[in-house]
């Protein structure tokens, strides 16, 4: 492309210009961090309020929320023009309320927990509702205007809400989202509606799991069905058609590649895996991307590692992989640094702080 400077009449402006680039709309992300590190190379922070954090399991479900970690988070991400993502307004595995506990059957809101269905989609409305209308601590706004949300996530694992409930000998009514409960597509839309009710303007993800490069594993196959019925354009569920149907609504890929088998991380299977999923119609977005890699705490498999070196040439092709499709709108990391995260050695510096030739 050409820049040219002219002066208000249109005259061209004679000598040198320096320009710096300061903003990608393509947006690159980790943790939030306010250290250099992070600014200098990113544009977007990810945050975790999920509901266990923000409500004390001793208050219970009415209990107050407590937003003075992550409101310190938002206004060092406002003064350093970092955009932010939430993860993740529903997520049962590791977001399920932490007052779903039996330990707490003698504190006098236990009979507030919901015991239907419906007493279940008022919390999690409000829930949502309260996020929503948070005000930002800097501007005043509420966050719901600002951020992108993770609204759902990992509906291929275990219906965690409904397994706390029933150890805690509630009935075990939450509304899943789960790709495996008879309910779970429509429970997903309308999670989602209600997110969009209150978070008008932002970008709302569905959020997977899915192995990008193995699409014969069981899990692709399950998400894949589960995003067809989720984003059928023309189905009989109204809320269903509206969530397909809003371009603001993004199909989110964690991104987490195993080192074990190299064979299902080669660029062509990734790419036969993107193009897969973009049949869909929905952009794509990479939020939780890791470089091929081990467990942390198998330490057997330690021998399957990348160098590196190698880490950071496979990262170079993803990368370049995916900013040559126009529906990969971002690629946000899980861990900045090694042993961050569930990962040995995932992130873009050294545990000790050191640049990584990835970086």
């Amino acid at each position: 492309f050409v820049v040219r400077f002219q002066t208000a009449d249109g005259e061209p402006v004679q000598g040198p210009v320096d320009i710096r680039h300061v903003r990608h709309e393509f947006h690159f992300g980790a943790p939030f961090s306010s250290n250099a590190a992070f600014r200098n190379l990113l544009n977007m922070g990810r945050m975790n309020p999920h509901w266990r954090n923000l409500q004390a399991a001793e208050d219970g479900p009415y209990g107050r929320y407590r937003w003075e970690h992550y409101d310190r988070m938002l206004k060092a991400a406002h003064e350093l023009d970092i955009a932010m993502r939430w993860h993740c307004l529903i997520y049962e595995q590791w977001g399920s309320p932490a007052w779903i506990d039996c330990q707490y059957a003698g504190k006098s809101w236990w009979n507030d927990i919901p015991t239907t269905e419906d007493q279940w989609w008022t919390l999690i409305e409000r829930h949502i509702r309260t996020i929503a209308q948070h005000p930002h601590p800097v501007t005043g706004e509420p966050i719901g205007d600002l951020l992108e949300f993770d609204v759902i996530n990992e509906t291929g694992s275990k219906m965690w809400a409904n397994i706390h409930l029933e150890e805690a000998g509630k009935p075990a009514t939450f509304p899943s989202a789960h790709n495996r409960h008879p309910q779970g597509n429509a429970n997903a839309a309308k999670i989602i509606s209600l997110a969009r009710k209150y978070l008008p303007n932002a970008r709302l993800v569905v959020l997977e799991g899915w192995p990008i490069g193995d699409l014969e594993s069981g899990s692709a196959k399950r998400i894949h069905g589960h995003f067809s019925k989720l984003f059928d354009r023309d189905s009989t569920n109204p809320q269903v058609r509206q969530v397909a149907r809003d371009e603001r609504v993004l199909l989110g890929t964690q991104g987490h590649f195993s080192a074990i088998d190299r064979s299902k991380i080669t660029m062509d299977r990734i790419n036969a895996g993107f193009e897969h999923f973009a049949k869909f119609g929905k952009q794509i977005v990479v939020t939780e991307y890791d470089p091929p890699t081990v467990m942390r705490e198998r330490k057997d498999l330690y021998r399957f590692r990348l160098t590196p070196e190698e880490q950071a040439a496979w990262s170079v092709n993803f990368h370049t992989l995916a900013f040559s499709k126009p529906y990969i709108r971002q690629i946000s990391r899980w861990a900045m640094s090694d042993r961050q995260g569930q990962k040995v050695d995932a992130g873009l510096l050294f545990a000790d702080g050191r640049r990584k030739p990835e970086y």
